[in-house]
């Protein structure tokens, strides 16, 4: 058996006895890496006299003294074997190319990128095959995986710079191995630019929800570059869920508690219609955690008429009704509200969700909810697709980039 090591080879004196083809791969490789070579040999190439020390005549037991690394390129079993023996009672680290199983130390096919190195082995068995596989790996590492590295490298130095207890920085590592890209590099963008902007939703499954959310982050992120923008959710039902569905979504409570361990600053974000227990909640890890939270996106009657008048003027239809539906409400302001904007409109009126299922089926029902989810899809079955129209998620949109704007000059 033996260990797979890398040597570090700067500076370090090498000696080759060998003056051929193979002596001048081998110098070339150790050149590579810093290396001081030394080639011993009676014919020597003249391409190695550009490359290093060389000395035209037959090894001696003495050339191996003060070497880190003696390798035996000759073609004269004999000779390599008197390098080997010279070597073993100098207590030096011994190669031998031709002969894999007298060596200490066995040469691998390599590769090293910045975020990585990568070496295979055939033992000796087909060095030509060995360089083939390791390509091909090669190939696959820097299309997949080193975006990933990257966001680790950030995260990692930044979990190591600013967590001291060791049980506590021991389980935020493991915890990058269960991150999905998108969630890592959010983290990794939110270190380096020290500014993070999370929006806080209840919480929805289903592909349509995710596509909405990623839009909106995307815009986000396009029109304020130096801000990290990413998303959780707060219920722990609708958590499971997703991320049973192998879509890494962070809790809000998670999200933030790692922020805070890295010295991030936060922005929150509420993505609700109303005030109710879930903005408590949000509200309330965001005074735990230390970040700001900005207003809701409809908490003024002048936001919430703007969203009605252009669900009024996008959806509805002569001689019928828009029925705007919502959740039912904890927030008694926010449906007074509604009421009274739908009462200043023609054919428009709204309910909440239950009371929906009793109004005629010639009513055109738009179903107000942040993203489309279950409650969205039980409304009337001539429903109006959920907030995924570009003028609402632009409303949505200006509405973050004001917040933010106003924090930034106060």
């Amino acid at each position: 058996m033996s260990l797979c090591v890398q040597l570090e080879l700067k500076n370090r004196k090498v000696l080759i006895v060998g003056g051929g083809h193979v002596a001048l791969r081998k110098t070339k490789l150790f050149l590579r890496e810093g290396a001081k070579v030394i080639i011993v040999a009676p014919d020597i190439l003249k391409e190695l006299y550009a490359l290093a020390q060389c000395h035209k005549r037959a090894f001696t037991q003495d050339d191996v003294l003060d070497a880190f690394l003696v390798v035996a390129a000759s073609n004269d079993a004999e000779v390599n074997g008197e390098v080997r023996q010279a070597a073993q009672q100098a207590n030096v680290l011994f190669m031998n190319v031709e002969a894999d199983s007298q060596s200490d130390v066995h040469a691998m096919s390599y590769i090293e990128d910045a975020y990585y190195a990568l070496a295979f082995t055939t033992k000796g068995n087909s060095p030509c095959y060995a360089k083939q596989v390791l390509e091909s790996f090669n190939a696959q590492l820097k299309q997949h995986h080193v975006p990933y590295l990257k966001a680790l490298k950030t995260l990692r130095a930044a979990i190591l710079r600013h967590v001291k207890d060791g049980v506590k920085k021991h389980a935020l590592l493991e915890a990058l191995m269960t991150m999905e890209l998108p969630l890592l590099q959010f983290l990794a963008k939110a270190y380096l630019q020290q500014r993070a902007c999370v929006l806080v939703y209840h919480g929805v499954t289903g592909e349509k929800a995710q596509e909405e959310i990623a839009l909106l982050l995307q815009e986000l992120s396009l029109h304020q570059p130096a801000m990290a923008f990413g998303y959780a959710y707060l219920s722990k039902r609708i958590l499971s869920q997703v991320n049973d569905e192998r879509t890494e979504v962070f809790s809000c409570r998670k999200l933030l508690a790692f922020l805070q361990d890295v010295s991030i600053p936060v922005q929150v974000v509420p993505m609700f219609l109303q005030e109710g227990h879930f903005y408590e909640e949000a509200k309330q890890l965001a005074y735990e955690y230390h970040a700001s939270i900005l207003p809701l996106p409809y908490a003024t009657k002048d936001k919430l008429h703007a969203l009605f008048q252009h669900l009024y003027d996008t959806y509805h239809k002569e001689g019928t009704k828009l029925l705007i539906t919502f959740h039912a409400s904890e927030d008694s302001h926010f449906e007074k509200r509604c009421h009274t904007i739908c009462a200043e409109m023609k054919d428009m009126t709204c309910c909440d969700e239950k009371q929906s299922k009793q109004l005629e089926e010639t009513t055109q029902s738009y179903p107000l909810y942040m993203l489309y989810g279950k409650h969205a899809s039980a409304t009337s079955t001539k429903r109006i697709s959920c907030m995924s129209d570009k003028i609402l998620r632009k409303q949505l949109f200006d509405h973050i980039m004001s917040m933010l704007q106003e924090k930034a000059t106060t």
